[in-house]
């Protein structure tokens, strides 16, 4: 397997048999791909686990044109996902935790979806995790505070985009106002079709106009589809959903081919887990988000002339560091043996306090709890040292009732399951330097028409204007 190291500069790759025929085209078919939280530690890894796994390379590492950017918002070093996802909507900065408005949430400022869809296109925003969260709301809403949740859905209405897939939406009603509209049925009233679950789309977006498509009401959690590493048969994924967005924009056909389109996918789940630590889920979620992105690749054989894919991050999370020096070999087998992320691992840890109430549970249940996700014992034989570390979180775990959790960004988790992960990574040879964003530069992987226009990538601002610029938007400066 091939891996190219960014230096310090953007590293340009084009074939010359095609470069110059890509230098007169305009993007028809434009795709953005939005790793959350993935840093060059995240796609190497996934890589070379792949590569261990027989899975095949990570489809976008081979793309012709390939360099980094900076990611710093207007406020502060490090973005958070608010002000990286305008930068990449918009071409501008602004402050941490503001979408589509300036740094002094004075200006509005256009995204490439409302410029697309001035240009005529179709315009989809996608996600594995809810609708209205930040890197999808970058996209379509306007808004000063992103956890105005039930705002952003109404921006999202007023947009008025073909098709916004994900898990749903965050705060369906306005917080304290139970009497509010609620946003699936002002949806529906707008005339959208709402869609629950990939197995009834193309029915039901077979003759729709626009399209909400969401999980099953009944889904674990309406904030985000379950990992990869978690997934059981019957449960959404984001390739379903990235299907159902290239079928349903790609279906409204003018001269015998699509009409043009602008297509935004999130793999939003990549930056939950850096926040958790959790490398085997990590790394089975960012080559997950390479399953979509070779759907777009499929596109693109079909219609290669037109069509742009752009794959990147909005930021880093976690400082993933691969390797850690060469007395300390690389090993990817504790990460085949684990079955199960942290919050998997947690809710199973909790299932074991319900079974028990009032009792304490027993290290003997908690071992199997973790032979069954980890392979430890079994597959993975530990150290004394480990065993110790293991045993003295469990303590600490279930010593009440409750318990305490480490919290992360957006979980909580058993400190014995935390524990593990960490046991997992030291095991593989990588090393976690937070759990939290960082300031370091991101990836940009480029294919397609127009793809020459990313050569002179420094910041994340530049991406909007490039794409605008080879897709021909209005406004493209």
């Amino acid at each position: 397997m091939k891996y190219r190291l960014i230096g310090t500069a953007a590293l340009v790759l084009l074939l010359a048999g095609s470069a110059v025929r890509l230098f007169a085209q305009e993007a028809r078919y434009v795709f953005l791909f939005i790793g959350d939280g993935m840093g060059f530690g995240q796609v190497q890894a996934a890589g070379l686990w792949a590569a261990s796994q027989g899975a095949g390379e990570l489809c976008f590492t081979d793309f012709p044109v390939q360099g980094f950017v900076t990611t710093h918002s207007a406020s502060n070093d490090v973005t958070d996902s608010a002000a990286a996802g305008t930068a990449l909507a918009t071409g501008r900065k602004t402050a941490n935790g503001v979408l589509g408005l300036d740094a002094a949430c004075a200006e509005p400022l256009t995204t490439l979806g409302e410029r697309a869809r001035r240009a005529g296109c179709r315009v989809g925003v996608a996600s594995s995790v809810a609708v209205n969260h930040a890197t999808p709301a970058a996209f379509y809403a306007h808004r000063s505070a992103r956890e105005s949740y039930y705002d952003i859905g109404l921006d999202a209405l007023r947009a008025g985009f073909d098709i916004y897939a994900g898990t749903g939406f965050k705060e369906e009603r306005r917080k304290g106002d139970p009497d509010s509209p609620n946003l699936y049925d002002l949806f529906a009233g707008a005339g959208y079709r709402v869609v629950r679950g990939a197995d009834d789309f193309p029915s039901a977006a077979d003759a729709a106009e626009k399209v909400l498509f969401v999980q099953p009401a009944d889904a674990a959690n309406p904030s985000s589809l379950p990992p990869a590493i978690d997934r059981r048969a019957g449960d959404m994924t984001l390739e379903q959903i990235t299907r159902g967005c290239i079928d349903f924009l790609g279906s409204a056909a003018a001269d015998g081919r699509p009409q043009p389109f602008f297509l935004m996918v999130e793999g939003g789940i990549v930056d939950w887990l850096c926040h958790a630590n959790d490398t085997a889920a990590v790394l089975a979620e960012t080559y997950d988000l390479g399953r979509s992105v070779a759907l777009a690749l499929e596109f693109y054989r079909r219609y290669p002339a037109e069509t742009l894919i752009v794959v990147t991050a909005d930021h880093e999370t976690g400082g993933l560091a691969v390797g850690r020096g060469e007395t300390a070999p690389m090993s990817f087998d504790a990460l085949a043996r684990q079955t199960a992320s942290v919050i998997g691992v947690t809710m199973r840890l909790r299932a074991l306090r319900d079974a028990r109430p009032g009792e304490t549970v027993l290290w003997d249940d908690v071992r199997g709890v973790l032979r069954e996700s980890y392979g430890f014992w079994d597959y993975t034989e530990l150290t004394p040292e480990e065993e110790t570390l293991l045993k003295e979180s469990y303590e600490e775990s279930f010593r009440s009732q409750e318990g305490p959790l480490v919290r992360s960004l957006y979980y909580a988790v058993e400190p014995v399951a935390d524990c593990a992960v960490g046991i997992v990574a030291r095991r593989t040879g990588m090393a976690w330097g937070s759990g939290a964003h960082t300031a370091a530069v991101v990836p940009v992987y480029v294919l397609g028409a127009g793809a020459e226009r990313f050569a002179a990538l420094r910041d994340n601002t530049d991406i909007p204007r490039a794409i605008a610029r080879a897709a021909g938007y209005p406004g493209a400066d």
